[in-house]
């Protein structure tokens, strides 16, 4: 092979290393811009996810705590509460409580004994605001509505406060809250049906909505006259409170 035809082949050999390295580029560029292509396809894929997922919570919340609560009202007593006391009185002492919270139960006979004292001049009511991390709220809520089916609402409300370091402790709910509603002389049948029932399951999720719907961040948490107060930490501080609140209504 003379010198002429090997620096053909030489530079033939150059131009075909120089086309590789081009087409090498080229699809490397290609490749580069398949994988932005990909993620950009992700990334608004995981937009579009997230963006259902917000929407679909805030649905879920305003399916769970709308404003729309069965004739409750959110902060005022109504005809439709557990009322004791003078039920007709100007001035109404509202509780959004829970009967496994131990501060509630702490505030019971403090309660027990204002009722005993303002009974025939101030309402007290009570409604149900079940915390999720107490895991025998709902139940328990469930046996007060059931008891009062059978007009026992406040005797089990008070054997729930009362024996609440006892229940609470473990075995099986059902039977226990049933064996209380054969202390307090209830159709035994009976509550069990109601106590299982959509009726008083509705009551106590209605009351929960409620609850949310008036800020309420936690339990007990109390309402005097339709305005939250902050929980006083005495019988008399609520003796002040309620004093003031008659005082104004007289």
């Amino acid at each position: 092979m003379d010198d002429q035809n090997l620096d053909a082949i030489q530079e033939l050999t150059k131009k075909e290393r120089r086309e590789l390295k081009r087409q090498q580029k080229k699809e490397e560029r290609a490749r580069e811009q398949r994988k932005s292509s990909t993620m950009r396809f992700f990334a608004w894929a995981l937009i579009l996810v997230l963006i259902g997922g917000s929407i679909w919570a805030v649905l879920q919340f305003v399916a769970n705590s709308g404003t729309d609560v069965s004739n409750v009202t959110p902060q005022e007593v109504t005809a439709d509460d557990w009322i004791t006391g003078n039920a007709n009185s100007s001035v109404t002492l509202l509780e959004y409580g829970d009967f496994e919270c131990p501060a509630c139960a702490s505030y019971h006979p403090v309660l027990q004994t204002l009722k005993s004292e303002y009974g025939d001049r101030v309402a007290f009511a009570y409604r149900h605001f079940p915390l999720s991390i107490h895991p025998r709220a709902d139940e328990t809520a469930r046996a007060a509505e059931a008891a009062g089916n059978q007009g026992t609402f406040w005797e089990m409300h008070d054997m729930l406060f009362e024996r609440q370091s006892a229940w609470s402790k473990g075995g099986n709910i059902d039977d226990i809250l049933a064996g209380y509603a054969e202390e307090l002389g209830l159709n035994e049948d009976q509550f069990r049906a109601d106590y299982n029932s959509d009726e008083v399951k509705g009551r106590v999720e209605a009351d929960e909505r409620a609850g949310r719907a008036a800020g309420v961040p936690g339990t007990p948490t109390f309402f005097l006259n339709g305005q939250a107060i902050d929980s006083p930490g005495n019988a008399e501080e609520f003796r002040n409170l309620l004093n003031a609140a008659l005082n104004e209504g007289a």
